[in-house]
């Protein structure tokens, strides 16, 4: 699910949680944690992971006060807004570790830490979630890491759901989240109008109808430099919730490979039959027929890889 929400959603929400009705330089970060309030309303799930909160509250408040096992993830990060780290620990621990004891609280980051994959427990979640996060890392074999690792935190069929800030209408980093989640082994099937996304954000929602940023805001913590600081454009955020493949959804694409396979071994038998009653001939009937089979072996040799891809998934989540 891709989603760029409008002004009139905000004004939905916001009715259904009316802290959040005033105004506000935090607009999109506020339109994360509503959409994530719902989403849980909706799927109900026992076990939350937030990652990348800073000092934020508002989703561990929520989770505690909703009987909902909450845990957080963060870290200090060398980023131009980032306090000193002293600062930024001291108040860590006030707003969150001494406000929330019921919460679970690691220092560290998904992906990148062998300690941080060490303290959080597998298949264990049944959302794994961060509100206007990802856009701040720019190195794609971080953001990979850090959705492999959030895949095997979450139970066969978890969520993992997002805020991604982008500039409005261009497409680039929508696209490349797409990849990335798809790289990452979450099942992406987006429907015809959240494909037009991928095209433009205006294709899905009028850049006049939709929740923006800011650009005040934007131009101050978005946009690096001082005196030469450019304004990179209108900023919104890009709403994703995909799942992690179950062992029903797991069988099935084994089955479907095994399938495949025993079609093209089918037709690589057939055209070796038909090769040898007309190799003799020795003409380009025959040289085709042995093209033909030398592709087909390759194809072969492809499927079993994939197949023993998926298996070795199978058994990581077993």
């Amino acid at each position: 699910m891709l989603h760029i929400p409008s002004v009139e959603e905000w004004w939905r929400l916001t009715d259904k949680y009316p802290q959040f009705r005033q105004p506000s330089n935090l607009t999109l970060k506020e339109y994360g944690y509503m959409r994530l309030f719902e989403l849980i309303e909706e799927q109900r799930p026992k076990r939350v992971l937030e990652y990348g909160h800073g000092f934020s509250p508002t989703l561990f408040e929520y989770c505690l006060k909703h009987g909902i096992e909450i845990w957080g993830v963060d870290d200090h990060m060398d980023l131009h807004y980032f306090p000193p780290k002293e600062v930024w620990y001291e108040n860590h621990k006030r707003i969150l570790r001494d406000q929330f004891p019921g919460a679970k609280f690691i220092l560290g980051q998904l992906g990148t830490r062998q300690d941080t994959m060490k303290e959080l427990p597998k298949s264990y979640f049944d959302l794994v979630c961060s509100v206007s996060v990802l856009e701040e890392i720019g190195d794609e074999g971080t953001i990979l890491s850090i959705l492999k690792h959030a895949g095997t935190l979450l139970k066969p069929g978890g969520m993992f759901a997002n805020t991604h800030d982008i500039v409005f209408e261009n497409p680039r980093r929508s696209k490349l989240l797409v990849n990335w989640l798809r790289a990452a082994g979450f099942d992406v099937e987006l429907t015809h109008r959240e494909a037009e996304i991928l095209n433009g954000s205006s294709r899905y929602v009028p850049w006049n109808r939709a929740l923006l940023e800011n650009p005040t805001q934007a131009m101050l913590c978005y946009n690096l430099g001082d005196l030469d600081r450019m304004f990179s454009g209108h900023w919104s955020t890009l709403f994703s919730c995909v799942t992690k493949a179950g062992q029903a959804g797991v069988a099935h694409l084994i089955s479907e490979a095994a399938g495949e396979l025993d079609r093209r071994n089918a037709r690589e038998i057939a055209a070796r039959d038909d090769s040898e009653r007309r190799a003799v001939e020795g003409g380009p009937a025959g040289a085709r027929l042995r093209a033909e089979i030398t592709r087909l072996e390759g194809e072969l040799a492809e499927l079993h890889r994939q197949l023993a891809t998926t298996r070795a998934y199978v058994g990581i989540l077993d």
